[in-house]
């Protein structure tokens, strides 16, 4: 997204505010807040996600710096053999179409736009669900029209109405996984903001730990992580190193509170794969 010369600089503090999805906390703008809000109404994890952009690159969601936690390197591209051959877990391999989703989405990590064979997709979260699932030939913006909400929202209840929804603690590569509050959409300042972001699992590790790859405000399209088996700890060390065991999720700048990573805004699993 660009703006024009008049708004160059609300649109910068709009940017270092953090647009609409999630993440953990710090100071906000109140005007750059106000901005940010009116810019959610028409894209990011609120939009429909239905619009193609000309190009991704730029503007809002462009990719700022490196994050400063330590974390593992991300990958461009990778083999199957490479993203789901380190799991024992039974059920985590999963299936050959789950399996061509997680590898598309991986493909897309570092990605500045969203394009599968000629098709451009928003560059926000829910976008990234339709590009790596419509790179597998499945289109879960389907029955879109059939709901109102946002795009997760109504990916949702899609996958709600067909019963593809699931709470288990192992999910499959390609599995969907959606969350809550990650921040406040509808600026009442209150917990009762559901679904509000989405990404794609694309590897279970035997400890627990979920890898998964979504659209992150600050960072672009990038691979985070979850392990409900551990759902209060944020890193840890191993070797020295310090790890994260749950990515933050709630949004900088929101109401502060000790619900903020990705395994307490956690609300449930969907196999869209099985989508006809």
């Amino acid at each position: 997204m660009t703006c024009t010369e008049n708004r160059t600089m609300a649109m910068q503090n709009t940017r270092e505010s953090a647009a609409a999805h999630r993440g953990c906390v710090e100071n906000i703008n109140p005007a750059a807040l106000a901005a940010l809000l009116l810019i959610v109404s028409m894209t990011g994890c609120a939009s429909l996600g239905l619009a193609g952009s000309k190009s991704g690159t730029g503007g809002l969601f462009s990719r700022p710096g490196a994050s400063t936690e330590t974390e593992p390197d991300q990958r461009k591209t990778a083999s199957l053999g490479t993203i789901f051959g380190n799991s024992s877990t039974a059920g985590t391999t999963g299936s050959r179409q789950g399996n061509r989703v997680a590898e598309a989405a991986l493909s897309f990590v570092g990605a500045s736009a969203l394009t599968v064979g000629g098709q451009t997709f928003p560059y926000d979260c829910t976008g990234l669900v339709r590009a790596a699932y419509w790179s597998a030939g499945v289109d879960i913006a389907q029955d879109f029209g059939e709901y109102t909400g946002n795009g997760v929202t109504r990916i949702y209840k899609t996958l709600e109405s067909k019963r593809l929804l699931h709470s288990s603690a192992v999910p499959a590569p390609g599995d969907l996984v959606f969350w809550d509050n990650t921040y406040d959409s509808n600026e009442d300042g209150r917990w009762n903001d559901p679904l509000t972001h989405v990404a794609i699992v694309v590897k279970i590790h035997d400890d627990g730990k979920i890898e998964y790859v979504h659209e992150n405000y600050r960072k672009g399209i990038v691979v985070e992580y979850m392990n409900l088996r551990q759902p209060d700890t944020h890193t840890k060390t191993v070797a020295g190193r310090t790890v994260i065991v749950n990515s933050p999720m709630r949004m900088r700048g929101q109401v502060t509170t000790p619900q903020w990573l990705s395994s307490h805004l956690f609300r449930e699993f969907g196999k869209a794969h099985l989508l006809k």
